[in-house]
């Protein structure tokens, strides 16, 4: 019987009208504004993405910039079949990962706003910083000096550690659950950000870099909103400023991957399992499309076992490949007004 529907809807999803809506996830709404044309291509690129790096899956979720809005959300395996798969998925907004460097921009753009730093500021690094007798925090080289741009492009964990550090642990905590927490589906997830009520003394240094808490690629490309809509994004319908639009522009252009008029921010992690992590690797991609005047946001994210260094998926092929999913999109201004 379930098969007998999908079928139904499989044909009767080229017919229907690209309209704003609100759909249900567990207990959670999310505002939909459903894109056919982005949907079925978005899955198409993901596919072929999915196919070239010999990987497990891939999600990609476009969101409109100004109003939050889901255009499109796929998902793909090599099992996933074009004429059958494509169409809306719900993967992308509950499935989670660790968000690793791709927080970095939030975290400055909550610091240069209230002032703990300035944009145009260097930061002093040794290349290390001990936390405690047995953490040790190490740069993959030392950066000396570093300004703010090269903290992201760098992704200088020694000196976003440093910037986190003048922010009361309390800030950093409200300013990530007023970024994040409205469109937190996986209630249950230990890792996720509404479940931390009490901070160790690691998860205040580990959790500002993206470490030790699990967010979808939903609550990324949400949060990136702030960056192309001046400062703002809308929860529950409520549009709220999280900071200025002069924060929100001159963070969006630190953003360290630039590509056919598409700025981002790429992360690799392990991925999380019970007790530790697995063998597979997360590839994420957010940013904004196009740059000076972003239309949409979105992430991209692709998982793949790396069982040794022959195996191990290029990842200078895979920074490539990210922008062309979405170039490939082929977005003009009458797609993104529908």
């Amino acid at each position: 019987m379930i098969n007998i529907i999908k079928n139904i809807l499989i044909l009767l999803i080229p017919f229907l009208v690209t309209s704003c809506q609100t759909t249900s996830l567990g207990k959670k709404e999310i505002s939909t504004s459903l894109n056919q044309e982005l949907q079925r291509t978005g899955f198409n690129e993901i596919k072929k993405l999915v196919t070239s790096s010999n990987a497990e899956s891939a999600s990609l979720i476009i969101l409109n910039v100004e109003t939050g809005g889901i255009l499109a959300s796929a998902y793909a395996t090599p099992a996933s079949d074009k004429d059958k798969d494509w169409f809306f998925s719900e993967q992308p907004i509950i499935k989670t990962y660790e968000p690793d460097a791709i927080i970095s921009p939030l975290i400055i753009s909550a610091a240069i706003y209230d002032g703990f730093i300035d944009e145009k500021q260097v930061i002093k690094i040794d290349g290390f910083l001990k936390i405690k007798d047995s953490v040790t925090l190490k740069d993959s080289e030392n950066f000396g000096n570093i300004t703010i741009p090269e903290i992201i492009k760098r992704h200088s964990i020694v000196a976003l550690t440093k910037i986190a550090k003048k922010m009361p642990e309390r800030y950093i905590k409200n300013f990530l659950r007023k970024i994040l927490s409205d469109s937190s589906l996986v209630n249950n997830n230990k890792r996720a950000l509404n479940n931390f009520e009490k901070w160790s003394a690691l998860d205040e240094t580990f959790i500002p870099l993206g470490f030790g808490l699990e967010t979808t690629p939903f609550q990324l490309a949400k949060a990136y909103t702030i960056f192309g809509n001046k400062g703002k994004k809308y929860k529950n319908e409520t549009e709220l400023q999280i900071v200025d639009a002069k924060t929100a522009t001159a963070v969006k252009n630190m953003m360290s991957l630039k590509n056919h008029d598409i700025i981002g921010v790429m992360a690799v992690t392990k991925m999380s399992i019970s007790g530790g992590y697995s063998e597979s690797y997360s590839y994420k991609f957010t940013g904004l499309y196009p740059i000076d005047s972003p239309k949409i946001v979105f992430c991209i994210v692709l998982v793949a076992k790396t069982m040794d260094i022959d195996n191990h998926i290029d990842y200078q092929k895979i920074k490539a490949a990210f922008p062309l999913v979405i170039k490939n999109l082929k977005l003009d201004n009458d797609m993104l007004s529908k």
